[in-house]
């Protein structure tokens, strides 16, 4: 049996996190989990997906649910990564590139693979823990398996901009090779 991959796109429908003339953050998190799931799935390992419903329920309760799902899932076969996709933003326009936030040391291992497989075709990446980050986020701290944060691009950012508008599908398929990479 592959090893077994647990993606939801961050935030939902009615709370869509950040939002810009051009994007809302939660249709960019949504179009990158299935860019990622279909790589995955080709490169051989066992994709779940978060149940559609679940994008529809408001801020808190959106995140609450996906946290019990994954869980409970966990709880009956083993899950080896969670992962939950965003896209970040900043108030400067120079910010560019993507993050991988962890809250453990397994996440941690991870993370810096995934950061790693990333900066080796080039691209601006950084792995983070909630420690530095300064934040508790309950997406990492409250998963049972191994859990990592995705900040795709920056939708502020100038550089990155220009990649969700003409480059965003190279961009996920990094990302899922990176994720791929980290899972060896």
């Amino acid at each position: 049996m592959g090893k077994r991959i647990f993606l939801c796109a961050g935030h939902s429908k009615i709370s869509p996190g950040y939002v810009t003339r051009e994007f809302r953050e939660f249709d960019l998190n949504y179009q990158s989990l299935k860019v990622i799931s279909r790589r995955l799935q080709s490169l051989g390992f066992e994709v779940i997906e978060l149940e559609e419903s679940v994008y529809d329920l408001p801020y808190p309760q959106y995140l609450t649910r996906r946290i019990e799902i994954i869980n409970d899932l966990h709880a009956t076969r083993p899950i080896d990564l969670a992962i939950d996709l965003h896209h970040n933003s900043s108030s400067s326009l120079r910010v560019n590139g993507t993050w991988f936030i962890y809250g453990s040391e397994a996440g941690g291992r991870k993370s810096r693979l995934m950061t790693a497989s990333m900066q080796a075709i080039g691209h601006n990446a950084r792995d983070i823990s909630l420690e530095e980050l300064g934040r508790r986020l309950g997406f990492i701290k409250k998963t049972h398996p191994v859990a990592v944060i995705v900040e795709s691009a920056f939708m502020s950012g100038a550089v990155d901009k220009l990649i969700l508008r003409f480059g965003r599908g190279l961009l996920y398929n990094a990302i899922a090779d990176a994720i791929a990479d980290s899972m060896k």
